[in-house]
């Protein structure tokens, strides 16, 4: 991975060898730190400096300005591959050490752009037209909810290149303020962390002339900024209202966030996230207040995350008839099981311009529901792709299942322990399964493990870390859903197979609904009938005695199932 470290300067000869000396070149092992100098017209001899510390140096022939120094050095950086920007100011005040603060809040946050808190107010050394001058464009920039950080003008920032690609600066003064308003336009994850801040040593600051001038340029700059911030590559504005934020292990949630986190980097569009992650008693005020703000929205496209949070679509139709409303819609949330639901549910689908269906099988229950086909676009489920296939590793020559996902009927883990298992036991009993996740089936699974003496041959876990997941994924042999069908319910994909087989585990599942998109037969895994004990038991021995390819594995979820798939689709199919 490479960071290179953006530092414009102009007539900086007696503080850049103090900047570029102190900036370490190690962090973390895979991390290669590079800096770069934009020289923008200097007279003095900034230049030859920088390229004696070891940076590589850009030259402007006359002075541009910070931002066209900036817009340099941006493209310089992309065009070195680089994989993190960091921008650092010349003249010394900023602690070069310190660059390793603004990359452990990166990784701890997972944000897209970290900005160095100077601690404005705080600051005695600071000239009062600077702080007066920051201390405004900071707030003018929360007046317009373009930001929650409180240190706007920050030269110390650190951001992924995909931000990098995405930003389009046309400022003539400085690039901070406007690089914040399209961050918050197309959906990037902004914090900040406190930084120090030092006095000046040699000169004076090239972008203050006075108060007046600084606080007029940069007010400037803001309004330009803001009306223009969907200007750019004739983004859509989107407005997505979801009801499936919550941590909880769940395959609506894991969509949602799965998809948000591939949206937010597009820049074809200007995403807009109302969404809830709290119990059922605050949805009763959540759902229409959401319906108040897409009524009310100057969005270009709203898009509402499941069925149920679309039951406004008639009244939204009325008033906003040109508005383009468009639906995510998964199984459950078409089969609930309530008279009063599904006549909601029939009268308010039609009215959309556009649903997502995560399977064949889902699109055929909206269908059902009165939908027009011609409106229904099928696109599969998308997990984060690891960066390499895992090896497998287990203990001698013990045989590995994992059932992994919320305990309920439907997922048939009960049917296998009792229909199953004992027969499987009975020709290999080097067989082990590891059952992790917790529902209200559980009651159920612990009387039949008790009943046929499973014990031994069985490890429960309950809920499950993320890494504890990914270890079980790496330490199995075989993954295993064995779905049954259950009245009022439905598998809607079965996100949970291409985890596994996106790190090299292969799956056997049974064919039913929405699991049969979600497997690759021979490639991925293989299927056998639901409910029919003894053709699980044969399917699962071959699959045991099969030699798998887990780079074809690995392979064919990239292609098929990764979040930018989804997120281009979404975009082609769903919101053109």
């Amino acid at each position: 991975m490479r960071l290179l470290v953006l530092i414009p300067a102009y007539n900086e000869e007696g503080s850049i060898a103090d900047v570029l000396t102190s900036l370490p070149r190690t962090i973390e092992p895979d991390l290669e730190i590079i800096p770069l100098v934009v020289d923008d017209g200097s007279t003095d001899a900034t230049a030859t400096i920088a390229e004696a510390c070891g940076a590589i140096v850009v030259e402007h022939p006359r002075r541009s300005g910070l931002a066209a120094a900036f817009r340099t050095g941006l493209s310089r950086a992309l065009l070195e591959k680089a994989d993190l920007i960091a921008t650092l100011d010349a003249d010394s005040q900023y602690r070069s050490e310190e660059v390793a603060l603004l990359i452990a809040r990166m990784r701890e946050t997972n944000a897209d752009l970290v900005v160095g808190d100077r601690q404005v107010r705080l600051l005695s050394h600071m000239p009062w037209k600077h702080r007066i001058g920051n201390i405004i464009g900071s707030a003018m920039l929360r007046l317009l909810r373009c930001t929650d950080i409180t240190d706007a003008s920050s030269g110390f920032r650190l951001f992924t290149a995909d931000m990098a690609r995405a930003i389009r600066i046309t400022s003539v003064h400085t690039y901070t303020h406007e690089m914040l308003i399209q961050a918050k336009a197309f959906g990037y994850t902004v914090v900040e962390v406190p930084v120090t801040f030092l006095p000046r040593k040699y000169g004076k600051s090239k972008l203050v002339r006075t108060l007046r001038h600084h606080i007029l340029r940069s007010c400037g700059t803001i309004v330009r900024a803001y009306v223009r911030r969907n200007a750019f590559a004739g983004r859509k504005r989107v407005l997505f209202i979801t009801r499936s934020l919550q941590r909880r292990p769940g395959g609506m949630q894991s969509y949602v966030r799965t998809l948000l986190r591939a949206l937010r980097h597009r820049p074809e569009i200007s995403l807009v996230v109302l969404g809830y992650g709290g119990g059922r008693f605050g949805l009763c005020f959540f759902l229409p207040y959401a319906w108040m703000r897409a009524l009310l929205s100057r969005a270009d496209i709203v898009h509402f995350g499941d069925a149920a949070s679309a039951l406004f679509l008639p009244v939204l139709r009325f008033f906003r008839p040109h508005l383009r409303v468009t639906v995510t819609v998964y199984g459950l949330d078409l089969t609930y099981d309530s008279f009063f639901y599904r006549f909601l549910i029939r009268r308010s689908l039609p009215h959309a311009d556009r649903i997502v269906a995560i399977s064949s099988a889902t699109a055929c229950a909206t269908e059902r529901l009165g939908v027009s086909k011609a409106k229904i676009v099928v696109l599969p489920c998308a997990v984060s792709i690891p960066q390499l296939s895992l090896p497998r590793s287990r203990e001698g020559g013990v045989q590995e299942i994992l059932l992994l996902g919320r305990q309920i009927k439907r997922k048939g883990s009960a049917w296998f322990l009792e229909s199953v298992l004992p027969m499987l036991l009975r020709d290999d009993p080097q067989i082990h399964c590891t059952i992790a996740g917790d529902g209200p089936e559980m009651p159920t699974i612990r009387r039949i493990i008790q009943e046929k003496n499973l014990g031994p041959f069985l490890s429960m876990l309950g809920d499950v870390s993320e890494e504890m997941k990914q270890r079980l994924y790496a330490t199995s042999t075989l993954f295993l859903l064995p779905s049954i069908p259950v009245t009022g319910d439905m598998e809607g994909f079965g996100l949970v197979c291409i985890e596994a087989s996106s790190h090299g585990l292969p799956v056997v599942a049974a064919k039913l609904e929405g699991v049969s998109e979600s497997v690759i037969e021979g490639v991925t895994g293989l299927f056998f009938q639901p409910q029919n004990g003894e053709d699980c038991l044969r399917v699962i021995k071959k699959a045991l005695s099969k030699k798998w390819q887990q780079d074809a594995m690995y392979e064919v979820c990239r292609q098929k199932f990764s979040p930018d798939v989804l997120a281009s689709s979404y975009l082609k199919h769903v919101w053109n």
